[in-house]
């Protein structure tokens, strides 16, 4: 399902000075000043040659965020996802090129990827509906129709998972790349797979939060793995967003909870957490963003297999990848 977080910008607060700080234009509540502040993984030049990131210079036809769209960790390297420049590209250490694939015979847009089964691809270019299947080489191997509009794929390596707002729908599609199964949106649906191979959900009720497995798909019913009751004395603090992140490979659960005080919008809390497949919590901690307000990427933080946060900033020509550990 859509990603339910909340960035909220600068605005006035209306309290003690020392209370409240802007950071990177964001306003925080005293408890988060000494908060985990990212860690540069690499900086990526913007622009249209092939070791660059291409931005809104890129794409004169307006087609993307003036970001890429996606990106991925796996064998400690990034896959990113240049939209602008029609390519899927594989950096490793300190932002050097090592592979890039062209998309260009693939639509007009690719909005998101996902790993598939021996070192494939899935491709979803959501203008045409298509979803492609392509080997290391960028071949097509195969086309699924019907995709109008979706909104971001996942893989859980045996079957490929299709958010469709339109639909009110995530789909699960096999090895075969049949239609197994249709999930109908409810609070905090994930397409994130749990115990099981079970969707996770997130469900957020004011100063309360529970991790969830939909257990059944219609009507909804859920198993409560955890719960979140929100420990900030301040009643007029809430939850204000969430997203089931990923996992990693041990299956450890990562999610993220923001708490926003409901009447000058100071954040009080941005909390990571890992948790056990089972839902207990390992870890947790609070972190400071820097915010860019690209409104409708598919995800803008993903779980690296080793389990770090990996999210990015822009910086003046630059595209930044950094992560949060826990």
């Amino acid at each position: 399902m859509r990603k339910s977080l909340v960035v909220l910008l600068s605005s006035t607060v209306n309290g003690q000075d020392n209370d409240f700080k802007r950071i990177f234009s964001l306003n925080y509540y005293k408890t988060m000043f000494d908060a985990q502040m990212s860690e540069v993984l690499m900086r990526i030049p913007l622009g249209g040659a092939d070791s660059q990131i291409g931005s809104s210079e890129q794409d004169k036809a307006r087609y993307t965020e003036g970001v890429p769209f996606a990106f991925r960790s796996k064998n400690g390297k990034v896959w990113i996802l240049d939209a602008a420049n029609k390519q899927l590209k594989l950096f490793g250490s300190e932002g050097v090129l090592q592979k890039s694939i062209s998309l260009a015979s693939y639509g007009k847009v690719v909005r998101d990827f996902a790993f598939a089964p021996d070192g494939k691809f899935w491709l979803l270019a959501p203008i045409e509906g298509f979803i492609y299947k392509i080997n290391s080489e960028g071949k097509q191997e195969s086309v699924i129709e019907g995709f109008f509009d979706a909104a971001s794929i996942e893989s859980t390596g045996k079957n490929l998972l299709v958010d469709m707002p339109m639909m009110a729908s995530i789909l699960s599609f096999g090895d075969k790349e049949i239609l197994e199964k249709q999930m109908a949106y409810g609070p905090g649906l994930s397409p994130v797979l749990g115990i099981g191979n079970k969707f996770l959900d997130l469900n957020l009720k004011n100063r309360n939060a529970t991790l969830n497995l939909r257990i059944v798909a219609s009507p909804p019913e859920n198993l409560q793995l955890a719960e979140f009751p929100l420990d900030i004395k301040n009643e007029k603090v809430n939850y204000a967003g969430g997203e089931i992140i990923g996992k990693d490979a041990a299956g450890n659960i990562y999610l993220n909870l923001v708490a926003c005080h409901l009447e000058n919008g100071a954040i009080y809390r941005d909390r990571l957490y890992r948790c056990s497949p089972s839902g207990r919590v390992l870890s947790y901690s609070d972190v400071i963003r820097i915010p860019c307000l690209a409104p409708d990427l598919p995800r803008k933080q993903v779980v690296t297999p080793e389990g770090k946060i990996l999210t990015f900033y822009l910086e003046p020509g630059k595209y930044v990848l950094a992560t949060y550990k826990l």
